[in-house]
């Protein structure tokens, strides 16, 4: 004895299976499809160098090629060839805060005629000679390019003495760059 409930339920089941029978026949006529995925290359270095601030550095690259041939029966041939090049490099800027404010400060200070900051350290004047002794420290502490800095600051800023000390110890810097 079947109820409608029973009718509905062998109908149902009658369309689950023809669903399915139609997606196995549609998988059936399916052709075979090629994903091609993408090659990836890395590459890396691990150095120290030394770049001035907002100086940039090549740190190295690759470059590679590829040629290929392909023959064809009794049609010909296809040529493939290309090349990659991949290139490394570094920017430095520096951003000191702590000297930023204390110029910021000492500036302030030196228009309203001050001797001292707000925070109490006594106002430097910035002239050559200051900037000439920055360079000096620089150099004697192995950083000749932040010296070179300096010293055409203290070019630009110095009396004739400063300006003088300051173009010699320049000149002797690139010497000894060139060598």
């Amino acid at each position: 004895m079947f109820g409608i409930h029973d009718c509905l339920s062998t109908r149902i089941l009658h369309c689950i299976a023809f669903a399915f029978t139609c997606q196995l026949a549609q998988a059936q006529l399916v052709q075979q499809q090629t994903v091609q995925l993408p090659t990836l290359h890395y590459f890396g270095v691990t150095t120290t160098v030394v770049v001035p601030t907002r100086g940039a550095i090549s740190l190295g690259g690759v470059t590679y090629s590829t040629h290929g041939r392909t023959r064809f029966d009794k049609v010909g041939s296809s040529f493939d060839s290309g090349s990659h090049i991949g290139d490394l490099s570094m920017t430095a800027t520096v951003i000191d805060n702590s000297e930023i404010d204390r110029a910021l400060l000492a500036e302030a200070a030196r228009r309203r005629g001050a001797k001292f900051d707000v925070l109490g350290r006594p106002v430097e004047s910035v002239d050559g000679d200051v900037y000439l002794r920055r360079g000096r420290d620089a150099e004697a502490s192995g950083q000749p390019e932040v010296a070179k800095v300096f010293y055409r600051r203290a070019t630009k800023l110095g009396n004739a003495v400063a300006k003088r000390a300051a173009e010699d110890r320049l000149a002797a810097l690139e010497r000894v760059q060139e060598n």
